[in-house]
């Protein structure tokens, strides 16, 4: 936005220079900017303007009258600073082309200097002259002849006297002296002299200052006016401190002339703008000034804290001169700018701030983000306040043009009818000036000029993109940097904004997009306040779209964009706070967009698709369908049958017809049955039986209400798992007249009723992780700002009270591996039971070898070859059991353990599961009725088993070895004896049994077919021989088979494993050692001793390493062959070199055969020592 204020600007020192010859004047210009504001230190800034002789000077009008009566217009007049920076400086420089040499031109000199000085009189006398004489020379000034300087000091002299100028103000400049840009005492003198010139002047101002009467108004403009006027001239001069005090008296000033206008008899006068000063121009004053005053103490260095409470005290203060309400637009204006510029201020100087002390609100008012926030509040109340006098905004049927047009013209038409003439104001934040030709303007004419002039002025202004620009930079900061703005209230919010900014300035296809992401983020949170505008805002973008061809953001005839826009007029109708006669045009706009056709890809064809809508009335403030619902009984009993009452109220604004009533239990784990009961509750009525979703059509008027009645049957259940009841309601609108409106059918509406159903295994309803469920205690608003609890209906659903027992008779402990019979009894108890049928499991699951479970519903005993025998898996969809039985059926089941069951030798139980399935013959509901039984299972054996090497080294390849086995027998009770019918070795790959191969037959005759009690032990062994080397043989296993004894018992057999044996990969043995007289120069020998531990031939290839510490005779390569289980030694002669500790030479042994290869020695035998 555009600023009426130079803010950030202060009053720079003005200094002219003037010349005949442009091109001199210019250099000179350039070099004085160059060498005053190029310092390092910073220091004062100085304007330095270029003119020419022919350049006038403005009058001076007259000053301010000291004697007293004199009454301002205005405070500070608005091209004062202007005229003290470009139209008239502190000093002139008059620079004249002189040369020394030239007699003739101390004459033209003399001429021009008095030209101008003359023109410099016309406006004020004490500004300030200075004389420079500019001197066309080919080499610098330090070079130059002592004699000419001599000459030049005496002309110097001689001027001076004449003109009447102080010879400390002329000075010459030498053209080669330019280039270069010294701080020379040049600069030096006109600092100084543009310095006594604002000295001058405060001393001057000061004493107008003293002479006022402050106890008027007029006294307290003309104090801020002269304090204004001193604190510049110091900023000019660079002393900060007293510009900082000056502007503090100035707003003192500022502060009793705005108490002075606040009164109630300016307030209640309706010639506001008649009055001596307005607000508007008490507040724009005091915004300079508070400003001035605030970026001078950040540049100073003063602490933050002061500078908070001087902005603090300024809001307070002026915040409160609003104005004439016609004109509140320029308040929200100025509270705007207040924000943005010290927003600008806080940003700048960012780094010169310190924030040390504050407490956390302090700090976030020094950063820019809160100050643009509150920014674009006051822009958006300002766009408000425009939109309410009709020159901005939506209510405005024409285009800004249009009415900047149409306000000029009247303008110009009260100018033309009382003979008056606007002009623009003279003063800061001043009202029009008008002048009237004739005599007084009456108060109305005044006002109404006024308030135009200012309504041209913000409808030339884009004040919706103005908004939209603060909170997209707002948007941009929070999301980039301040992560604990990161909230989905604030960032929607900011969204929100936006668009409904874009839909002012009637971008509704790019708003409505955005505006409905924001209303479901609003809804959803439940922040119905906020979603209201919203809401209005996409109905308003809709009707403004309706029937205009859509774009790629909004397309009023797609399936998507047309179904957003309904669920959000539904969701107005349901809002507490929208206006009733609106929420009646939005029924009527909502039965014409489900009326039309849609589209359903993006073509522009139209297939006359009709929407169909399904949501919760989670997504409404208040329902639109007024419901309740409630059971005969808390609690639900599968299979039987229970009352469910609705009470149905509408809400529409309109008459409306639900087509269908739809009661549907939506959870495929569920059967239901419902049945329409008659008009009294107390007995069932006959009515036919409903499918699952069978309707009703219903019709209410606005607040007509309806009851009516179910009755439900549970026909199954899940365990921990809730039910809720869905109803759905297809919407038909009332009867038109007007032939236009056609009749809409097929649109669906989802609710979600009151009445939930869960398991009897939950604790508390409300654990159940579903969102879409009415659950326990529920809040609903019964009117704005209120809210009751009311409590949802619920039912428990029980299991069946089933009244089947089922036993379980066994004998003893189950030994693993063996057909262990039990009996499974089924008792129904005077039950009537249909189609039952009997599942078998156990827990842990068992494992075995073979086949791991056997049934058979026989009360015989069974042989592992029987043909009616069938594995458990035969059973995994349940034994059939005959029609309304009550008989016990024998079941027998094998219980073994894992293949090699010697790991565990202590008694573990069996969990063993009996489930009874059936149905209930009169609703068809299946029950189940289940039992848990422990089984005592054992092992029939403890071994022990070990190896016994036949080497004397340990197990090699190929060498036999003896395995001795032991058993002891346990048996389940002493009475029990068990037959060990055979014993079989059944050897692994890697393995032999007696040199043979395959199984062999190891029962000791003294075991066979012979009973064994309790605690007795079997011993017995065999010799076995590994076949392939390996570090971990697995050597097979040893299979026990055993009976009870009995005639009719079963064979079952008991697998043992056999150790694992440890197998050396090493064929061959190396040693080396050095035999004879260990000196230098004394040959030794070294002998490698190697052995054979193979059954078969080996070839040894024998290399010798080649050694600088050695000599060494002989060949160095050999080959050698060792028969088997032989032993040999090879010889080396080595002569010592050198004395000390030497290594061995090293020697490679390779086996072709083997594919092997070995070096010696190794390091234990690798050094010897070599005496002198």
């Amino acid at each position: 936005m555009e600023y009426p204020l130079e803010i950030q600007g202060s009053l720079e020192a003005s200094i002219c220079v003037t010349c005949s010859d442009p091109n001199i004047c210019e250099s000179v210009r350039n070099f004085l900017g160059k060498a005053l504001n190029g310092r390092p230190d910073g220091g004062q800034r100085y304007i330095v303007l270029g003119r020419g002789l022919d350049y006038v000077y403005p009058f001076k009008k007259n000053g301010l009258n000291r004697k007293g009566g004199y009454v301002p217009k205005g405070m500070i007049k608005s091209t004062w600073i202007h005229k003290h920076q470009k139209v008239v400086p502190s000093v002139v420089i008059g620079t004249c082309v002189f040369d020394f040499e030239n007699p003739s031109a101390e004459e033209r000199v003399r001429s021009e200097v008095t030209f101008m000085r003359k023109n410099m009189n016309r406006h004020d006398s004490s500004v300030k002259f200075m004389l420079a004489l500019y001197y066309h020379s080919s080499i610098p000034s330090k070079m130059e002849l002592p004699q000419k300087v001599e000459l030049a000091q005496e002309k110097m002299q001689r001027l001076a006297k004449g003109l009447g100028v102080d010879l400390y103000n002329i000075f010459t400049i030498y053209s080669e002296d330019i280039s270069s840009l010294p701080l020379t005492e040049f600069t030096q003198r006109v600092e100084r002299v543009s310095k006594e010139y604002y000295l001058g002047a405060i001393k001057r101002i000061s004493s107008y200052s003293a002479e006022l009467d402050k106890s008027n108004q007029p006294g307290l403009a003309l104090s801020i006016r002269h304090n204004f006027k001193i604190a510049k001239c110091y900023e000019a001069v660079n002393n900060l401190s007293k510009a900082i005090k000056y502007y503090e008296l100035a707003y003192s000033s500022c502060l009793e002339l705005g108490s002075s206008v606040q009164g109630p008899s300016l307030a209640s006068t309706g010639s506001t703008w008649t009055a001596m000063y307005s607000c508007n121009e008490i507040r724009t004053v005091a915004e300079y000034l508070h400003f001035r005053i605030c970026k001078l103490q950040i540049g100073s260095g003063q602490n933050i804290k002061a500078i908070l409470e001087q902005f603090d005290r300024h809001m307070q203060k002026f915040g409160q001169l609003h104005g004439s309400e016609p004109l509140k637009c320029l308040y929200w204006e100025w509270m705007l700018r207040q924000h943005l510029v010290f927003a600008r201020i806080t940003h700048e100087l960012g780094a010169a701030v310190s924030l040390s002390g504050l407490n956390q609100f302090d700090r976030t008012r020094c950063s820019r983000i809160y100050h643009l926030r509150l920014a674009a509040l006051y822009a958006t109340r300002r766009r408000e306040a425009t939109q309410a006098v009709g020159v901005y905004g939506e209510g405005v049927d024409s285009s800004p043009a249009t009415i900047q047009a149409k306000l000029e013209e009247e303008i110009q038409d009260l100018c033309r009818r009382h003979h008056i003439v606007v002009k623009a104001p003279r003063y800061y934040g001043g009202i029009a000036q008008l002048e009237d030709k004739t005599g007084t303007i009456p108060p109305q004419v005044e006002n109404a000029l006024v308030e135009n002039v200012a309504f041209v002025r913000e409808a030339r202004q884009s004040q919706s993109k103005l908004v939209i620009q603060l909170l997209e930079q707002v948007y941009a900061h929070m999301t980039r940097t301040n992560v604990q703005a990161r909230n989905i209230r604030t960032i929607h919010g900011i969204q929100a904004r936006i668009s409904v900014e874009h839909v002012q300035m009637g971008n509704y296809s790019k708003a409505i997009s955005q505006l409905i992401t924001c209303a479901g983020v609003f809804h959803r949170e439940q922040w119905f306040e906020l979603a209201l505008p919203i809401v209005e805002n996409i109905l308003l973008c809709a009707e403004k779209l309706w029937g205009k061809q859509g774009g790629e953001e909004f397309d009023p005839d797609s399936v998507t964009d047309r179904r957003s826009v309904i669920h959000n007029a539904l969701k107005y109708l349901s809002m507490y706070d929208a206006d009733p006669e609106r929420k009646f045009e939005v029924a009527q706009s909502l039965m014409e967009w489900l009326d039309q056709p849609v589209k359903r890809n993006t073509t522009e064809n139209q297939d006359r698709v009709k929407l169909k809508l399904a949501f919760s009335l989670d997504d409404l403030q208040s329902n639109l369908l007024d419901w309740d619902s409630w059971f005969s009984s808390p609690r639900v009993v599968v299979g039987e049958r229970h009352k469910l009452t609705f009470r149905l109220k509408s809400n529409f604004p309109t008459e409306t017809y639900y087509e269908q009533l739809s009661v549907i239990f939506n959870d495929p784990r569920y059967e239901f049955t419902l049945k329409a009961l008659g008009p009294h509750e107390e007995e069932e009525g006959t009515g036919e039986p409903l499918e699952n979703g069978a309707s009703v059509p219903l019709r209410f008027g606005p607040g007509e209400e309806k009851t009516f009645v179910l009755g439900v049957v549970v026909l199954a259940k899940e365990v921990d798992r809730l039910m809720a009841i869905r109803v759905q309601l297809k919407l038909v609108p009332p009867p038109q007249q007007d032939r236009r409106r056609r009749s809409i059918s097929g649109t669906e509406f989802t609710y979600l009723s009151g009445v939930s159903l869960w398991s009897s295994g939950l604790n508390d309803p409300s654990d159940f992780p579903g969102s879409d469920l009415v659950v326990g205690p529920r809040k609903v608003k019964t009117r704005p700002g209120s809210a009751e609890v009311v409590e949802a209906k619920y039912a428990l659903i029980d299991d069946y009270d089933s009244q089947v027992g089922i036993e379980l008779e066994h004998v003893g402990c189950a030994l693993v591996g063996e057909l262990y019979p039990f009996t499974i009894k089924i008792h129904s108890n005077n039950e009537v039971v249909q189609d039952g049928k009997l599942f078998i499991t156990c827990d842990p699951p068992l494992k075995s070898k073979s086949t791991p479970f056997f049934f058979s519903k026989r009360d015989e005993p069974l042989a592992l070859n029987d043909d009616n025998l069938q594995p458990a898996a035969a059973f995994r969809d349940g034994l059939g059991l005959s029609k309304n039985t009550t008989e016990s059926a024998s079941l027998f089941c094998l219980f073994n353990s894992l293949p090699y069951a010697a790991s565990s030798s202590k008694s573990q139980c069996r969990k063993c599961v009996v489930r009874f399935v059936y149905q209930l013959p009169e609703t068809g509901i299946e029950v189940c009725k289940e039992q848990a039984f422990d089984i005592l299972c054992c092992l029939p054996f403890k071994s022990s088993i070990s190896l016994i090497p036949r080497h004397t080294r340990d197990i090699q390849v190929l060498f036999p070895f003896y395995v001795d086995v032991s058993l002891d027998i346990e048996c389940p009770s002493p009475e029990q004896s068990i037959y060990i019918d055979e014993i079989v070795v059944e050897p692994s790959s890697s393995a032999l049994v007696d040199g043979e191969e395959g199984n062999k037959v190891v029962t000791p005759s003294t075991v066979r077919s012979r009973a064994l009690g309790a605690g007795d032990e079997v011993s017995f062994g065999f010799d076995m021989t590994n076949t392939v080397a390996a570090e971990k043989a697995v050597l097979g296993c040893i299979a026990i088979k055993w009976s009870r004894g009995a005639p009719t018992s079963t064979t079952s057999t008991m697998y043992i494993p056999l150790p694992h044996a440890v197998i050396d990969y090493c064929q061959f043995y190396f040693s080396v050692c050095a035999k004879g007289v260990k000196r230098v120069g004394h040959p030794f020998v070294m002998m490698i001793r190697m052995e054979n531990v193979t059954e078969m031939a080996q070839e040894l290839t024998i290399e010798v390493e080649e050694r600088s510490d050695f000599f060494m005779s002989g060949a160095q390569k050999h080959t050698v062959l060792l028969s088997p289980l032989e032993t040999r030694y090879f010889a080396t002669r080595l002569i010592p070199l050198l004395p000390g500790n030497l290594t061995l030479p090293k020697t490679v042994i390779n086996c072709a055969r083997l594919k092997t290869q070995y070096i010696v020695p190794i390091a234990r035998e690798s050094k010897v020592f070599i005496h002198n």
